[in-house]
């Protein structure tokens, strides 16, 4: 009977330990799509001057014009530089067709839809428009220029 005692002992030390469970879980796959992800091409210089003018212009820019400005590129060799001088003399201009602040904020998820449409030609994802709501109801100090900056300055605008 001592021989079994220590056998019994055992074997309720084993058989009353508890057993651990593993739990597997099981991520589901899920593909995001991104519209403006699927613009391939870089716009050339003279493209996206053009562009540009017609986006805030609303009409084609000059021949005389674009030549003076594809003049501005080959004498100065930092491209990004020009571009950010040349949006912002476009904006600056009276001729600028560019909603007013109080337009803008009257109805502002209509101001950032008409954006993404005019410049990226595509319609806004619910995150975009919270995003640009978000930022415009938030500061008083961003303008319809600076917007419409960010737009033109944006990679997926130098895109098609």
């Amino acid at each position: 009977m001592k021989s079994l005692i220590p056998f019994l002992f055992c074997f309720l030390v084993i058989s009353c330990s508890k057993e651990e469970k593993k739990y597997i879980y099981q991520v589901q796959e899920v593909y995001v799509d991104s519209p403006g992800a699927d613009k391939p091409n870089v716009k050339e210089s003279t493209e996206y001057i053009s562009i540009a003018y017609a986006d805030v212009f609303g009409k084609s820019i000059g021949s005389d014009l674009l030549a003076q400005l594809t003049t501005s590129y080959v004498s100065f060799g930092d491209v990004s530089i020009i571009e950010d001088l040349i949006i912002r003399n476009f904006l600056a201009d009276p001729d600028a067709k560019i909603p007013t602040d109080s337009q803008m904020r009257a109805d502002v998820e209509l101001f950032v839809k008409d954006c993404y449409n005019q410049f990226y030609g595509r319609e806004p994802n619910a995150q975009e428009v919270w995003f640009f709501k978000d930022k415009i109801n938030s500061n008083s100090g961003l303008t319809p220029e600076v917007v419409f900056y960010i737009f033109l300055t944006s990679n997926e605008y130098r895109q098609f």
